[in-house]
């Protein structure tokens, strides 16, 4: 009976990940999709580009130049499968969720047969329990919602297959199956950078769960270790590349003083814990200054360090009695470390994506748990069903968050409100939306992306986009001195002359059009004059305005001024009939003209 239901556990595991993530096929591209397909050039060109697709960076193809990310980004093996995708469904986002989804269920399977053949030998229930604590935990939303972390899914999946045919060919001595471990590794490292650290987790795997010598160990590693070699050659060689901040968004340490750094670095090793642990409230951006610089004055600090060094003082005091917890806490630290941005500079603070891995960790406590408590069964099983309903509550919920950029960021902005992007992306949607609303909802649109700009630029007083769109959201609103309030600001900062310039044209444009309403409809000549002196500073070549303000001052009977405006459109066109006119108007009222 038991060995019909163990053939059924597959099929279960794979509509589990449907179940679970089914509503999410309905999802459109969000957040950085658009850096490697919507917005990729080079992806968009198809599968036939292959050559340069995997002969550049990730990001090469936003703007076709070589453009680099802090450190390099090389992972062309999920944008070839882009391309792929690409080149038989265009831009339709259903199959793209599709394939994200089938992955992440080749994923568990793979998983479940490493669990079932490695780690727990020949325990089939527990593998499968352990394989569904993994498929239902919600941190895994983003992965499996978000196209870009594609990357996530296939550097995890080769890993797994490595793992498992390495472990294939020690049980059965056939060469095939360690080539085809050499080649899924290799592949992974294709994916994302993760597969390095398995250059610790296999060799320790070995010495947990096979009967290897040291000597044996070693020559079963060597041919990983040159593939890894290789692929650092290439990977740091060519595309890495020196930081080039781009303000704090993109460089989340910038303002870190070195205590500050490694405080905050291990605080956020806390967080991780504690995300695995609770998965809730669940966000896309942990980014300055949702996550602020700490010092070893916080006590959240030194929770972190204690809980660290409790995990890995445990680890190597059931190291030699090869204990699963060893194992499993040695590869949840492992796995974060490489993302801890203790060893290299990330780019970003902590991302729920970056737990994929390390989350396997968790997976096999809990079946470790499991195990231990199996007198317990009947209870247990309740206990873990419960925690399982409230885990795809979770997740279904969190899925339909992903549905849109709208959807995400107005509900991730409340999670995340001292986040400098959650705010500038809340407001660069509403942005955007209000562009296809009319009246009343448009202006609340638009003044509410007033509110995240604003917000944006209380937490980063240098972010130059959020100026610059909160100038053209007033303008839009007709606060006209507000627009001016922060284009002048953006210029401070922008060092882009053509677009300052566009800052003056459309502030003169305005200025002029708000005199020309005052003297025409309100006969308000002083106020008219008023607003085209704030023009004329921003646009001096413009005959009109001269000579409309010249003829506000010549109904004010303010004669030498208004010759003077005269006179300056002249200057700009001599054959300005306004001005022309005027002139011979004021010219009997000024004494001692020539």
């Amino acid at each position: 009976m038991n060995n019909i239901i163990f053939k059924y556990y597959p099929i279960l595991l794979i509509l589990c990940c449907f179940g679970l993530y089914s509503n999410s096929l309905s999802n459109q591209f969000v957040l950085d999709d658009g850096m490697v397909l919507t917005d990729n050039v080079v992806v968009k060109k198809g599968i036939t580009n292959f050559v340069e697709i995997v002969s550049n960076d990730l990001y090469y193809g936003i703007k076709e130049t070589n453009l680099k990310s802090s450190g390099g980004r090389w992972r062309p093996l999920s944008l070839v499968l882009l391309s792929l995708e690409y080149s038989l469904f265009g831009l339709n986002p259903f199959f793209f969720h599709l394939i994200n989804i089938l992955l992440y269920s080749f994923t568990a399977l793979i998983l479940y047969l490493v669990l079932k053949e490695i780690i727990f030998k020949g325990q089939h229930s527990v593998a499968f329990l352990a394989t569904l604590i993994f498929i239902f935990h919600p941190i895994h939303t983003e992965v499996v919602s978000n196209i870009k972390s594609m990357d996530e899914i296939l550097s995890l999946l080769l890993l797994l297959s490595t793992w498992y045919f390495t472990f294939k060919f020690i049980n059965t001595k056939y060469k095939y199956y360690l080539l085809f471990a050499i080649l899924t590794y290799g592949l992974a490292l294709l994916s994302k950078e993760n597969g390095l650290v398995f250059l610790f987790i296999l060799p320790i795997s070995f010495y947990f769960f096979s009967n290897l010598k040291t000597r044996q160990i070693i020559k079963i590693s060597l041919p990983f270790i040159f593939i890894a070699i290789l692929y650092s050659l290439i990977r740091f060689g060519y595309f890495y590349s020196e930081k080039a901040s781009s303000g704090i968004m993109d460089d989340p340490y910038l303002y870190a003083s070195k205590i500050e750094l490694l405080s905050t670095k291990i605080f956020v090793l806390g967080n991780y814990l504690k995300l695995i642990l609770l998965p809730y409230p669940l966000n896309y951006d942990y980014s300055f200054n949702q996550i602020p610089y700490v010092t070893f004055n916080n006590i959240y600090v030194w929770g972190s360090v204690v809980i660290h060094l409790f995990l890995i003082i445990i680890s190597i005091i059931k190291f030699k009695k090869k204990s699963l917890v060893s194992f499993a806490i040695l590869f949840y630290l492992a796995s974060i470390f490489m993302v801890s941005n203790l060893i290299i500079d990330i780019g970003l603070i902590m991302g729920e994506r970056l737990l994929f891995q390390a989350s396997i960790g968790f997976s096999i406590i809990i079946g470790y748990l499991y195990l231990q408590l199996y007198q317990y069964k009947k209870p247990v099983l309740i206990i873990i069903g419960f925690i399982g309903i409230l885990m795809s509550v979770v997740v279904v919920n969190r899925n339909k968050e992903w549905k849109t950029n709208k959807t995400l960021f107005l509900s991730d902005v409340k999670k995340v409100p001292n986040s400098a992007r959650a705010n500038y992306n809340a407001g660069t949607v509403l942005m955007i939306e209000a562009t296809k609303e009319l009246g009343v909802k448009q202006d609340y649109s638009r003044k509410l992306a007033l509110e995240y700009f604003s917000k944006t630029i209380t937490i980063d007083s240098t972010n130059l986009s959020s100026y610059i769109n909160s100038g053209n959201i007033s303008l839009k609103l007709g606060q006209l001195e507000e627009a001016e309030y922060f284009w002048n600001k953006a210029s401070r900062l922008d060092n882009n002359t053509k677009r300052k310039e566009q800052y003056k044209f459309a502030l003169a444009t305005e200025f002029h059009k708000k005199g020309l309403n005052e003297a025409q409809q309100n006969n308000n000549f002083s106020k008219a004059i008023t607003y085209f002196d704030k023009a004329v500073k921003y646009q001096t070549n413009n005959e009109a305005l001269y000579g409309n303000q010249g003829n506000c001052y010549m109904l004010l009977k303010e004669y030498d001024k208004a010759l003077v405006s005269y006179n300056k459109a002249l200057t700009i066109d001599p054959t300005y009939n306004i001005a022309l006119e005027g002139l011979n108007k004021v010219k009997p009222f000024i004494k001692n003209h020539p």
